[in-house]
Order: structure tokens, then sequence, then C-alpha cells
């Protein structure tokens, strides 16, 4: 059954869109009508669609550079003219080292990537998102910004936590021009970048998640969809966890 074209004529950017969440949010966005911005550094899949309802399109960016934030947000105006909904996905895991044998390369990298990045692009993206009237931010965070995770992964919650207050913190800012700012908490999700973490992590953390499965990208898509949404209106500040359950039993 397809989606309602709910969010027709609303313009959205996903970050890391080529893949995973970014991708699943960025074709989800846009079959129900909006016309969409996926962006990431790596090229555009092959298999991206055109939009369904409404409008699929790609820019290729490498999201350290410094002058990314302004060029997505110069395409945006140029093309569209307007922003409504900014959707900070792209991020690092790290190299999982632990506390005594981390590198500031590694810690520098991750935060540059998992916070600095998107809070550059919610500055420059905010003029647009104060013309809109309705503007929606939803940054993709963790389970792991509320909660520790296993050692090795100082770093990534570390990030983590502070994209939950550079949420609330937005929340507070922007709400009086009628942006909302939210967070989804993912559970372990079954992306290319969790791949690369091998068949004990998929083991490890399908036997923590109450629905007895990882989640799949469309399910973090579906809470991010909500976020955006009408019905979200006055969800402001918010952290919402797509987990299958579970922080109920672990938090």
């Amino acid at each position: 059954m397809g989606m309602s074209a709910d969010l027709a004529g609303l313009v959205a950017v996903v970050t890391g869109a080529a893949g995973g969440i970014g991708a699943a949010t960025a074709a989800q966005l846009a079959e129900r009508g909006a016309r969409v911005l996926a962006v990431d550094r790596k090229p555009a899949p092959e298999e991206m669609g055109t939009g369904g309802a409404g409008e699929l399109s790609f820019l290729q960016v490498d999201l350290m550079d410094e002058d990314a934030p302004d060029r997505i947000v110069d395409h945006v105006r140029d093309r569209f003219g307007a922003l409504d909904i900014l959707v900070n996905n792209a991020a690092l895991i790290g190299e999982g080292a632990s506390i005594e044998r981390f590198s500031l390369d590694d810690l520098r990298r991750t935060f540059e990537v998992n916070v600095i990045v998107p809070f550059r692009l919610c500055a420059a993206a905010t003029p647009l998102l104060k013309q809109s009237g309705q503007g929606r931010i939803v940054n993709v965070g963790s389970v792991n910004s509320i909660m520790a995770s296993k050692a090795g992964a100082s770093v990534y919650v570390a990030s983590k936590h502070a994209i939950a207050g550079l949420t609330k913190a937005l929340a507070a800012e922007l709400g009086p021009y009628g942006i909302t700012a939210n967070y989804v908490l993912p559970g372990p999700t079954l992306t290319p970048m969790s791949a690369a973490l091998g068949d004990a992590w998929r083991e490890h953390y399908a036997s923590r998640v109450p629905m007895g499965r990882l989640l799949e990208p469309d399910d973090i898509a579906g809470g991010i969809g909500f976020l955006v949404g009408a019905a979200a209106a006055m969800v402001n500040g918010h952290g919402l966890a797509v987990d299958g359950g579970m922080l109920a039993v672990l938090a």
C-alpha cells in the first residue's frame, strides 16, 4: 500500500543518504510527496528511485569540507527556493578503541562527522527553515545517546550524547520560529556501516531486542517520517527510540 502525499511541496535534505537509514528516509519522504535532496560523499546508488509522488535528487558532497554546509544550502536555495525538513543522518562509528588506546585523530574525526557537521548544517539551514514557518530538524542519534555500550565505544557514545544535547538546545532556540528539533535513537540496525562489525555484533544485539530481530533502515525511516509530519507539530526536543524495545529492558 502506498504512502499518502502528506508532504507534497515540502523540501527536504537528508545526509548520509547513499545507503542505509539515509537512503530509506530519502525514499520514504519522496514517496510522501516531498522534494528530497539526498546528500552523501559517496556517489548516488544505481538503484536510487526518482521519488514516487515527490522528487528525489542527489548531491555528492564531502560533509567534512569546510564549505560543505554552505554549498548544500546554496544548492537547495538555487534549486528549490525553500527548505522545510533537515535530516542529519551521516555518522561514523569510529575505531572502537578502549579509553586507554583511543587515537586523537579518531576522536576528532568522529566528533567532526557526528557532531560538528550536523551543528554547522543546522546553522546554515536555519534562515531557510525560519522562512518555512514549519521547519523540521531531525538528528539521528542512537540508543547510545542515553546509555553506554560495550567497552571500546567511548568516543562514539560521547558523540551521540552530544547530538542529544544539541537537539534540545535547537528545540529551545528555534521553537519560537515554528521549527521543531528532535532526534531518533535507533537500536541495532542492519546497515552497510554496521555490517562491518561482523556476525558477532549481529548475534549479540539480536538477543537484546525484545522484538526478536535487528532493525531495518525502513524501521528508522518510519520514526523520522513521523517526526517531520503534521502529527508531530508539537513534538519538540524529544528523543524517539526506534529500538524494538531494547531501551525498555536495558536502560
